[in-house]
Protein backbone atom coordinates (compact mmCIF):
# COMPACT_ATOMS: atom_id res chain seq x y z
CA UNK A 1 0.00 0.00 0.00
CA UNK A 2 1.49 3.30 -1.06
CA UNK A 3 1.11 6.52 0.87
CA UNK A 4 -0.84 8.08 -2.01
CA UNK A 5 -3.27 5.16 -2.12
CA UNK A 6 -3.76 5.32 1.64
CA UNK A 7 -4.37 9.07 1.49
CA UNK A 8 -6.94 8.77 -1.31
CA UNK A 9 -8.87 6.10 0.61
CA UNK A 10 -8.69 8.17 3.82
CA UNK A 11 -9.99 11.32 2.07
CA UNK A 12 -12.79 9.35 0.42
CA UNK A 13 -13.74 7.84 3.80
CA UNK A 14 -14.02 11.28 5.42
CA UNK A 15 -15.88 12.68 2.41
CA UNK A 16 -18.44 9.90 2.62
CA UNK A 17 -18.69 10.05 6.43
CA UNK A 18 -19.32 13.81 6.46
CA UNK A 19 -21.46 13.81 3.31
CA UNK A 20 -19.61 16.72 1.72
CA UNK A 21 -18.18 17.44 -1.71
CA UNK A 22 -14.55 17.83 -2.78
CA UNK A 23 -15.13 21.58 -2.98
CA UNK A 24 -16.21 21.69 0.67
CA UNK A 25 -13.20 19.58 1.67
CA UNK A 26 -10.88 22.07 -0.04
CA UNK A 27 -12.47 24.96 1.87
CA UNK A 28 -12.15 23.07 5.16
CA UNK A 29 -8.48 22.34 4.46
CA UNK A 30 -7.86 25.99 3.57
CA UNK A 31 -9.50 27.27 6.74
CA UNK A 32 -7.66 24.68 8.83
CA UNK A 33 -4.36 25.83 7.32
CA UNK A 34 -5.16 29.46 8.10
CA UNK A 35 -6.04 28.65 11.71
CA UNK A 36 -2.92 26.56 12.25
CA UNK A 37 -0.74 29.18 10.53
CA UNK A 38 -2.19 31.95 12.67
CA UNK A 39 -1.71 29.91 15.83
CA UNK A 40 1.92 29.18 14.94
CA UNK A 41 2.63 32.85 14.24
CA UNK A 42 0.86 33.93 17.42
CA UNK A 43 2.62 31.48 19.74
CA UNK A 44 6.06 31.58 18.15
Amino acid sequence: MSVVGWHIRYVEWWKKKLGISYHAMIWIACLEGLVIGYALCFFI
